[in-house]
């Protein structure tokens, strides 16, 4: 008698991948809405013209503003005047002495506020500061 083995049919043991772009797609759209952008938005200035704009790396850049009125703000907050050493010295030590001041004066403010803003960060070693200007309307 002859013996008829059967072949067993084998089970593909695919993954369906069919919906992964959906999946996808949908994990980026969620990310895109939920996602806060930081924005820095100052206070209300109107710098000076610039002829020659260099433009700066974001990377250890505290920004100060000065406005019209001589208020100081750091980082969209107002400080008193005294307290800018203290807060320059903070974040100098957090950037390893490699901080960056850009300082953005209001075009019409007292020179007087803008030298104790100078003052200050002397006070605190932060001597790498750059000046703010208007790029859109300055530059040549």
């Amino acid at each position: 008698m002859a013996v008829i083995k059967r072949k067993k049919k084998s089970a593909d043991a695919k993954i369906p991948t069919a919906s992964m772009a959906d999946i996808a797609f949908l994990l980026l759209v969620f990310f895109m809405v939920t996602t806060v952008f930081k924005v820095d938005s100052g206070i209300d200035l109107q710098l000076p013209l610039a002829e020659k704009v260099e433009k700066l790396q974001r990377k250890n850049l505290a920004i100060v503003w000065i406005n019209d009125q001589g208020k100081v703000a750091i980082e969209d907050k107002f400080v008193p005047m005294e307290f800018v050493s203290n807060l320059m010295d903070q974040k100098m030590f957090e950037t390893n002495g490699e901080l960056i001041v850009e300082i953005k004066a209001d075009k019409t403010a007292r020179y007087g506020a803008v030298d104790a803003v100078f003052e200050e960060l002397k006070a605190s070693g932060a001597l790498r500061v750059v000046l703010g200007a208007n790029v859109e309307s300055g530059g040549r």
